[in-house]
């Protein structure tokens, strides 16, 4: 009996709910939909879902949409500024005359749709004023690019090699420059939210979740956008490094832990101390302005260059893979620890599950993978950067591995 009640009370209260909402929003003109409207909507919709005749619902639908239509037309006519002219309460009745038939048939839906349309309603100032007054144009052309190319694009593109060599993936190649460009609106945002200091902070270590060498390519766009903010930028840069080497440990965990569990102390060390180096030149003082510009959210160009390079740089790796085929497991590990290090190190974990490698080959083919990441880091800012911050930030990545591998030979020993 509980049960069969039950959707009905959920009904009520969701109607209820937003019919209160609505009426509170209207407290001074006379708009005919208030909460006992709202109410009597949505169990009509339950008890139409409850009889389950099909011509009586949709009788019903009619009707309600006929005089829902009838008091839209009754609210917004006549003359006056007072007169509201939105079809806000209109759609909203719409929409809980149909959560209330989806509670009978399913309650968490019901839930979700009624919860979901009452925090629209309630978010309506703070929505129109982001829209209108926070959004800029710029932002919002950057954000549709990149929905287009994620959603609109990539599905549709062979994910196959089109190319005599077979490294030309059009799926993978868009994948890569639209998450270039997700990093790079990302770091924007982040930067225009909590300000250019805690910004550049927590944009690298997002950023190094999905792809800490895009990153480390991306610097120099970074740096001209915070010309007077080094530290901060190297500290985004580290904090990037220990992201990429957290996710590697999640990577290792899924794929062996006794892997996990033979390199955990020189990549906790590794981690560490990425994490101290970028927060202590994150709390030195900087010339950082919380005012400064945030730059662009999206850079075409930018983004096409960048992807354009790593994904060269990948196809090279591919072609030494075809050419060099299992000739040595670590020299597979440095080669393909430069570009990929997640990839090659869940894949020595899982030679390791299936016995075609022993735990020390695999613990060194591993150090070897983080080594040659980070090498292929230090050419990057060598190569973009010819100045005292590629250099610096340079020595701190070789030392930070130095330390992880003397480690390493320690605890081995």
């Amino acid at each position: 009996m509980l049960d069969q009640v039950h959707p009905f009370a959920l009904s009520l209260m969701t109607g209820l709910a937003i019919g209160i909402e609505r009426e509170h929003h209207h407290r001074n003109s006379h708009d005919p939909l208030g909460v006992r409207t709202f109410a009597l909507l949505a169990l009509a919709g339950t008890v139409c879902a409850f009889l389950a005749i099909d011509w009586l619902t949709g009788a019903v639908a009619a009707a309600l949409f006929v005089l829902i239509a009838l008091s839209y037309w009754r609210s917004s006519g006549g003359s006056g500024a007072a007169r509201d002219t939105g079809l806000t309460t209109e759609v909203a009745a719409i929409v809980v005359y149909c959560t209330g038939y989806i509670f009978y048939r399913d309650t968490a839906i019901g839930l979700a749709t009624g919860l979901s349309t009452l925090a629209l309603l309630i978010s309506r100032d703070t929505l129109h004023k982001f829209a209108r007054e926070k959004l800029q144009r710029s932002e919002l052309q950057a954000a549709a690019i990149l929905l287009i190319a994620m959603f609109g694009v990539v599905p549709f593109l062979p994910n196959h090699a089109v190319d005599p060599f077979g490294v030309m993936n059009p799926r993978q190649l868009v994948t890569l420059l639209s998450l270039i460009g997700i990093l790079q609106f990302v770091g924007y945002a982040t930067r225009r939210i909590f300000g250019a200091r805690a910004g550049l902070a927590l944009s690298g270590f997002l950023g190094g979740i999905v792809s800490s060498t895009a990153v480390f390519l991306g610097l120099r766009d970074v740096m001209q956008a915070n010309k007077n903010s080094e530290r901060a930028v190297m500290a985004s840069a580290l904090f990037a490094n220990a992201a990429s080497l957290t996710e590697l440990a999640a990577v290792l965990a899924m794929g062996s832990i006794n892997l996990l569990t033979a390199i955990a102390v020189p990549l906790a060390v590794l981690i560490g101390l990425n994490l101290a180096i970028a927060a202590l030149l994150f709390t030195r003082r900087s010339d950082v302005s919380p005012e400064s510009e945030p730059g662009k959210p999206l850079s075409v160009m930018s983004v096409l260059k960048l992807g354009l390079l790593v994904f060269s740089l990948v196809a090279l790796v591919n072609l030494a893979h075809r050419t060099l085929q299992n000739t040595g497991l670590w020299l597979v590990a440095f080669l393909s620890g430069l570009f990929e290090l997640q990839g090659v190190s869940l894949a020595i974990a899982l030679d390791l599950s299936r016995g075609t490698v022993d735990i020390a080959s695999a613990r060194t083919a591993v150090l070897v993978a983080i080594a040659a990441a980070s090498m292929s880091k230090v050419g990057i800012l060598l190569v973009r950067h010819r100045n005292r911050f590629g250099l610096i930030l340079s020595l701190i990545l070789c030392a930070t591995v130095a330390a992880a591998l003397a480690t390493a030979g320690f605890t081995a020993a």
